[in-house]
Formats: structure tokens, sequence, C-alpha cells
């Protein structure tokens, strides 16, 4: 069974669902307008913009800060880089050119001419 409604100026019929849908449609868009022109009113939106402003200009200091650090962090590794140069050039012996100077190289070298000798190349050795 069907619950209907009759208009009677229009002398048309509606079904319960329909009157009270309609009634909620309307409610509805009433409160969409009331909220639309509070947050107008309130300047909500404004400070929504100026809040993002901020942020923005926090996230780039703090960025810049970190980049800065990096760099820091480089040029101390580049200062160190040039005193470990330097002193190793001070401290380098006067026959460190040579590569039979270090005793390490010296099995090296004899292993090399024992190959050269057998006729052998020293990768196979």
């Amino acid at each position: 069974m069907k619950l209907l409604m009759r208009d009677e100026a229009k002398g048309r019929e509606h079904t319960i669902f329909v009157t009270i849908f309609s009634a909620l449609m309307v409610m509805l868009a009433i409160v969409v307008m009331l909220m639309a022109s509070a947050t107008a009113i309130s300047g909500v939106t404004l400070q929504l913009d100026e809040n993002a402003v901020d942020i923005l200009d926090k996230q780039v200091e703090n960025r810049a800060g970190y980049i800065q650090d990096q760099l820091q962090q480089a040029q101390e590794l580049t200062d160190l880089s040039t005193y470990i140069n330097e002193t190793a050039q001070r401290d380098r012996p006067a026959d460190a050119g040579r590569r039979d100077a270090f005793p390490q190289d010296a099995g090296f070298q004899q292993q090399r001419q024992s190959a050269a000798a057998a006729g052998c190349s020293p990768q196979n050795a």
C-alpha cells in the first residue's frame, strides 16, 4: 500500500518520501548558505591564507638553514682534506716517488722479476 498525500492546489499526489526529502533538501540549502556567510563574515579564509604564508616562510627558513649547515660541513671537509694533503706532502720521504722504496712492494717486484724470467706475465703467476 502506497502512502500518498494529495496536493490540493495542483491536484497531484506525492509520496511521503518525496515530501520529507524535499523538506530536507531545502533545509540543507539553508544550512549551506548560513555556513558560507558565517565563514565569509568571520574572516576565516583570510586567516587560513596568512597561516599558509607563515608555514611556507618557516619551511623556506628551515631549508635554508639545512643547506647552510651542509655547505659548512663540506667546507670543513675541504679544510680537512687540504690539511691532510699538506701534511702528507711535508712528511713525505725523499724516495717516495720510487716504486721499490716501500718494503711491501719488494715482494711484488721479486714476483714480477721471477715471472719475467720464467716467461710468464705477472697476472698468470
